[in-house]
């Protein structure tokens, strides 16, 4: 899937607007009638899809022949227009092995396009992020490159950026916006990544009493990854129960501290945990084993780092969704084409795919590991 200069990507049409419905914690009850959810909100994009001339996925795939979604590559265009110019990333944390990922895959793009590329560290607040957007801006950056820490109040910083004339485009994580407030985004598709571990565990376990350790609420990434997974497991019928969601806020530490907790009021009632992230899977991984219950307990997870994908290897995480941080030459080009006053797709999605027992030794080497 990976490849040095060319990302694949699936073409969507649809505003992640509608993931607000999920910025609950919904139980595992409320999950049951996802499946409608699902379908209603699978005609809204091919209702608007027909309406703005894209195509949906089944007349792409018509098209091409093929059943597979229709995947974009980096945009064919002139990158040299890029040189000499301030490109900023108001990035949401810096010290996270993902983000460490994407950010060496940006600040090596920008050099080899002559690109001043500047960047801030919000530490996962909403808050600072925006101020962070304030002072790039000051700065005379030519384009943004935003992903949100939180859907909804993230919106403020695509205000600033229209105040000072800054052209934005959404990198990884969405936020409530308008068209007019944003030129293209590069998403992750976060639902994908979570109904791809649900889906993992529905065909490969008989049953399942769920642990779900969610992201910092109210992100994109949790509210996305939460009904994915959620959507999944509902769909695998009464075997298979969230029986308690905790955040973990993406970070190791708090992930093990929740997970501590959860051994303690439900020992013996779970038999599988779902992490939101890589870095909360090994915290849990360190609770799991002081309770004596490593190597007990399923667990999956979503990343790649090479650090979760060795314990799959060790035997402790079972499966991991992966999704890509080498973007640095699609967000360039996608800069590039609107310097260039050329059309691009207003939105797209990064997939993800799985790494199991079966792929994880080749995933340290080949590049789906980071």
């Amino acid at each position: 899937m990976k490849r040095s200069k060319v990302i694949a990507m699936v073409v969507v049409v649809v505003m992640l607007v509608s993931l607000l419905a999920g910025c609950g914690t919904p139980t595992a009850e409320e999950k049951t009638d996802a499946g409608a959810e699902t379908a209603a909100a699978t005609q809204e994009v091919q209702e608007g899809a027909q309406a703005t001339g894209t195509p949906t996925e089944s007349e792409a795939a018509e098209a091409s022949g093929s059943s597979d979604k229709i995947l974009a590559e980096v945009i064919d265009t002139d990158m040299s227009v890029l040189k000499g110019k301030k490109i900023g990333c108001a990035q949401r944390i810096t010290t996270i092995a993902w983000q460490i990922a994407q950010m060496d895959s940006l600040t090596s793009a920008a050099e080899k396009y002559g690109v001043e590329f500047i960047y801030t560290d919000a530490d996962n607040d909403q808050s600072k992020q925006i101020s962070d957007v304030e002072d790039l801006c000051a700065q005379g950056i030519d384009a943004l490159l935003y992903p949100a820490v939180e859907y909804e109040a993230g919106a403020a910083a695509l205000e600033i950026a229209a105040k000072y004339d800054v052209p934005v485009f959404l990198m990884g994580q969405n936020c409530e916006k308008t068209d007019d407030q944003y030129v293209a985004a590069a998403l992750t598709d976060f639902e994908l990544d979570g109904g791809l571990c649900g889906q993992w565990i529905v065909e490969n376990m008989d049953s399942a009493k769920i642990v779900e350790i969610q992201g910092q609420l109210g992100t994109d990434t949790e509210i996305g990854r939460e009904k994915g997974f959620g959507e999944a497991i509902a769909a695998g019928g009464e075997n298979y129960e969230i029986i308690v969601q905790q955040s973990g806020n993406f970070m190791m530490d708090d992930a093990q501290q929740a997970m501590d907790n959860i051994i303690q009021s439900y020992s013996g009632k779970f038999d599988t945990v779902f992490c939101h992230n890589d870095e909360m899977a090994l915290g849990v991984l360190a609770a799991l084993k002081a309770a004596g219950l490593e190597g007990k307990i399923t667990v999956v997870a979503i990343d790649g780092q090479k650090a979760a994908v060795q314990e799959i290897i060790n035997g402790n995480i079972t499966a991991i969704a992966t999704c890509e941080t080498r973007i640095g030459d699609l967000m360039f080009s996608m800069v590039a084409a609107y310097m260039n006053g050329e059309d691009q797709p207003k939105v797209t999605s990064i997939p993800s795919e799985i790494i199991d027992k079966n792929n994880a030794e080749e995933a340290m080497t080949n590049g789906m590991a980071f």
